[in-house]
C-alpha cells in the first residue's frame, strides 16, 4: 500500500471511530493476494472482516444492483461510524 492509500485508509478507519486495525494477507506463489483479513476494535466493539479472492482475470459476468441499494464509500463509513 503506498503513503496515499495508507493515509486514505487510516483516515478513513478513524472517522469510523476504530482505535487499532491489524490486516493479515496471504499471497500466492503468483504474488496475487489470496486472502485478506481485516480485525479491528472501535466504538461498535471488535471487527473482523474476512476476503478470500480467486479467479484472477477471469470475467465474473456481474450485474450492477439497483442504485437505490448501494451506498458510496463515504456514505458507509459514516453509517459505521454512527452506529
Amino acid at each position: 500500500m503506498d503513503d496515499v492509500g495508507r493515509d486514505g485508509y487510516v483516515a478513513g478507519a478513524k472517522e469510523a471511530g476504530r482505535t487499532q486495525v491489524v490486516l493479515d494477507l496471504w499471497v500466492g506463489k503468483d504474488d496475487l493476494v489470496l486472502k485478506s483479513q481485516e480485525a479491528g476494535k472501535g466504538k461498535q466493539g471488535d471487527e473482523v472482516v474476512t476476503e478470500e479472492y480467486s479467479a484472477y482475470g477471469v470475467d465474473p459476468k456481474l450485474d450492477a444492483p439497483p442504485a437505490s441499494s448501494v451506498l458510496t464509500w463515504d456514505e458507509y463509513m459514516g453509517a459505521l461510524s454512527k452506529g
